[in-house]
């Protein structure tokens, strides 16, 4: 059985800056980003507490990167897929094929609204 590996980030995946700490190369932000992120504001009230902390452990896991400006890739729960998504309530998972709210658009609008 293949064993998993682990994505090492030389780059903030918000600013684009070199990562240079071992923390901030396993975590894939900087000290101040992962900050900016951690205090974000995004408008989540239509999320329930449980999505909310699934998509803080997305942004924590680095598993969810910026593709463009608004479009974003996941991973799901499982790692067996990749997801596009926006802060709009759009992706590709089975929850948002379905019209329904996921915890990776809430991911999405928290790293817009860092």
């Amino acid at each position: 059985m293949e064993q998993p590996t682990t994505t090492q980030h030389t780059h903030c995946l918000r600013c684009r800056r070199p990562l240079r700490s071992p923390s901030s190369v396993a975590r894939g932000y900087g000290a101040h980003c992962a900050a900016k992120i951690r205090r974000a504001a995004a408008d989540l009230a239509d999320y329930k507490p449980h999505q909310i902390t699934s998509a803080r452990q997305l942004i924590a896991d680095a598993a969810i990167i910026p593709l463009r400006r608004t479009l974003f890739l996941a991973v799901s729960t499982d790692g067996s897929a990749v997801h596009r998504t926006d802060a709009r309530g759009h992706c590709s998972c089975p929850a948002g094929l379905r019209s329904a709210r996921c915890f990776h658009t809430a991911a999405a609008r928290m790293l817009l609204a860092a």
